[in-house]
């Protein structure tokens, strides 16, 4: 029943065209879904994913970022201009909570590696009693050699937000149709 802020993550605005992997979302698009859900503006965020991680094939945004809580882990590129997204979405969130970033660097994980691994279409939760976040991973995440590393490390260090993983094998769903939505 608390107030949370919504992230409205977009690839072009209505007016721009793109070649090569399509900017689904649109701005204008974002703006008037938070208009008709009557979202409180002060709590609403507007981020650009950056065209480099479009044209890596992340026409949708949860393929290089997700969020759960407070925490929100995320490519190196996701983001068009980390910097402000960072600063809207800490003054969004003032006075509810603090958002804790945990960034996947390019040298450790390239945008070709999530996007074929799905690391980012993976969950957060907090399993009862849990001091960090579990990260539940479609198996493919564990099957790429870069990408497990990676993950071990994340999981390993001390006061991670995200302690753990579990890897969950999605892609007879997957192959039928499906997409990592089926976590």
């Amino acid at each position: 029943g608390a107030h949370g802020v919504e992230i409205f993550v977009y690839g072009r605005e209505a007016s721009e065209a793109k070649s090569g992997f399509p900017a689904r979302q649109t701005l204008e698009a974002c703006r008037a879904l938070a208009r008709r859900h009557a979202l409180a503006a002060e709590r609403t965020v507007y981020a650009r994913q950056s065209a480099e991680a479009i044209d890596a094939g992340a026409f949708h945004n949860d393929v290089v970022a997700v969020a759960h809580e407070h925490v929100l882990f995320h490519h190196e590129h996701a983001f068009a201009d980390k910097a402000a997204f960072y600063a809207a979405l800490r003054a969004a969130a003032r006075g509810l909570f603090e958002p804790v970033f945990v960034e996947a660097p390019a040298e450790r994980v390239s945008l070709e590696d999530a996007v074929s691994s799905y690391l980012f279409n993976s969950q957060l939760v907090r399993l009862p009693g849990a001091a960090s976040l579990t990260l539940i991973a479609p198996s493919e995440v564990r099957e790429n050699n870069r990408v497990a590393a990676y993950v071990r490390d994340l999981v390993a260090a001390p006061n991670a937000a995200i302690g753990a993983v579990e890897f969950v094998a999605v892609r007879e769903r997957m192959s039928s149709g499906g997409g990592p939505e089926c976590l």
